[in-house]
Formats: structure tokens, sequence, C-alpha cells
């Protein structure tokens, strides 16, 4: 089902204020469409705040809904109950009005009817999460892409159908962590179907963690009735510490982490010919080793730095260039002599290194 969602404002000449108008075309999923609704307001609410950043945001407590012909309906009416395919929904100012409650003669069901009714809440108010939607008494899924009213009476193992992880929103792409599919509107990614089926859950997925198997396996210990059972373990136990002062010759992975770790040597770059590659970062260059001297190379002192489309250096941050070739005639921040990867080269390099001063 497709509605179409607008809402105005009027200036004090009764001209609407462009600014602040908007209409949304909602494409609602099938199981939406036997819900209140709510959640389509909410839905709209969402996305205008988010268009309208800058505007003061809209409140669901201040605005109701109307039908093209005028007529005021309530976010607790069922959807299919009230609208049809493509029909127009208006956003008014001014709270919502209560929906007037049929009358029906007392009878003697109407006692059991309220101590059911009130059996009821008293459930859903135990229920840990749950939050009721006003009058309604229902209760707020809050798994991943469902956000449906449900009632804990009908609630089965395939009322709800949502997403397993979180969403994820990067740059203007939207979708799901546990599925691949992404879009770029709004409408189109609350319309993506979950990929997953179970009961509604008023518990917050962010909020519940897997069990500890470490903290399970003690407590099952702890039943057994710990170093009593039998076939418990009577050794002691020790320390890293302990150990360690015991066996100070022993391997560990620390001492063989830190024996394993080599300053890297650098290639020595030099040619039977007598000539050689510069490594300085920004240099490069092809260069005779006799004829190296202080202040033969200008280069840069740190890394390149590539972050969207643009390109510097790290030592440079202030010279940015969107071109490659550009980016290659950046002039060094340095000066020295060429670096070829030998002993000789590298302290006669260390040597002389300084900024450069005309820069």
């Amino acid at each position: 089902m497709k509605l179409y969602f607008h809402y105005e404002e009027t200036d004090d000449a009764g001209d609407v204020e462009e600014a602040k108008a908007l209409t949304l075309k909602l494409t609602l999923p099938k199981s939406w469409v036997g819900q209140p609704l709510l959640q389509v307001l909410e839905l709209f609410l969402e996305n205008y705040n988010n268009k309208k950043a800058r505007l003061e945001p809209l409140d669901i407590s201040g605005v109701h809904l109307e039908k093209a012909d005028g007529m005021k309906i309530h976010t607790t009416d069922i959807v299919m109950d009230i609208l049809s395919d493509r029909d127009d929904v208006y956003v008014k100012h001014g709270a919502e009005q209560p929906a007037k409650a049929k009358r029906t003669p007392p009878s003697s069901s109407s006692s059991s009817s309220s101590s059911s009714s009130s059996s009821s809440s008293s459930s859903s108010s135990s229920i840990p999460g749950a939050t009721t939607e006003g009058s309604t008494g229902l209760l707020r899924c809050k798994n991943y892409g469902c956000n449906q009213s449900f009632a804990q009476e009908t609630n089965t193992e395939s009322a709800c159908r949502f997403h397993r992880a979180p969403p994820v929103f990067h740059d203007t792409k939207k979708g799901w962590a546990c599925c691949t599919k992404r879009v770029y509107d709004w409408d189109e990614f609350h319309t993506i179907e979950g990929c997953a089926t179970g009961r509604h859950s008023t518990l917050d997925p962010k909020e519940v963690f897997a069990p500890s198997p470490t903290l399970a396996a003690a407590n099952q210990a702890g039943a057994n009735g710990g170093s009593d059972a039998p076939g418990a373990s009577s050794t002691a136990l020790k320390s890293i510490e302990d150990y360690n002062q015991a066996n100070p010759d022993a391997a560990t992975a620390a001492k063989s982490a830190a024996s394993s770790v080599t300053k890297p040597q650098a290639r020595c770059t030099v040619k039977a010919d007598g000539s050689a590659t510069c490594l300085n970062k920004g240099c490069q260059k092809e260069f005779q080793v006799k004829e190296n001297h202080p202040t033969a190379c200008c280069y840069h002192a740190s890394g390149p730095v590539f972050h969207d489309a643009g390109k510097f250096w790290s030592c440079c941050p202030g010279v940015i260039k969107y071109d490659f070739e550009e980016f290659l005639k950046i002039p060094g921040c340095m000066v020295s002599s060429h670096l070829d990867g030998s002993e000789e080269s590298s302290r006669f390099f260390e040597s002389h290194a300084r900024k450069r001063e005309d820069r």
C-alpha cells in the first residue's frame, strides 16, 4: 500500500510556507497494513525531522491526522480499515482528540472483561522493557527493522519479521548490516524486508549480550559441588607472575616477540655503473653516487596521505592536490643528500638533514 502524507503551514496572510511544507510517498510493508496508524505517523515525522533538520522538529503529541475530505482519523485506527491505496493523509497542527468509545450496555461479562484487561495490563507491565502505546494497550516491538505494535496474547514464533543486525549508514547509502541490499532513499530503506522471523520483543537488541561460556562453566562447576565434586583437581592454581619468578629462563610470548622484532634493512639501490635511486620520500630520482652532496635532495619528512580525492604529505598538510601529477610536484620540506640505502649513505644523509629555509 502507498500513502501520500502532506504537511503544510500557512503564514498570517494564509499563504503556504514552502520551507516548512513536505509531501512524502510512503510505501508500507504488508505487515503494517493491519497495524495502527501510529507507526506510519512516526515514520513520516522521522523523515520530516531529518529532511527539515534546521527547523523546529514536529512532535507527535502536537499533531493529528485528517483525510482529504477533512475527516479526522486517529493513530489507533487500523490502516486498512480507514485508508485505501494511494490515499492522501494530512498532518495538521493540534493534538489528537481521543477517539469516542462505543457505548455498550452493561452486562455480567463486563466485570470479567475488566479483570481480564487489568491482568493483561499487569502482565504487559511485567515484561522487561515493555512500553504500552497510549490507550491501545499494545506493546512496541524493538527488534531491528520492526517497530510494530503488538499484543502479547497474539505474539507467536512467526509474528515478527526483523533484521538480525543494526542499520548501516555510509555516505548516502542506507541498509542493514545483516543484509547486502543498500538504498539511497529513506522510504525505500524502511521497506527493506527483514531477514529473520521470530517473536516480537520489547528488549532493545543493543542491550542483549551473549552468555559468557566461562561464566556458564563456572556456574556449572558450582552446581556440581565445586572442588568437593568427584574428579575435581586439588592442584593449587598459580599466577603467571609466580611461574615467571620460578622459571626465569623459560620462553615466553613477550620474549619471543622481542627477539623476533628486528629493524628492517633498507635495500641498497646502487648499480654497477655507479648510479642509484634515491629512497627519500617525494624524491625517487636517479643520481650518480660520486656526485651526491649535502643539498642534493629536496624531500618530505613523512609519508603521503590520500583522503577522499585529496592528496598531500602529512608533513605539509596545508598543500592539498587533487591531481596525482600535481601531487608529485609538491616541493619537499627537508633538504639533505640523496639516500641510496647503504650504511655510508645513511650516515651522510643523517648528518646533513635539515628543514628548508626558503619555505
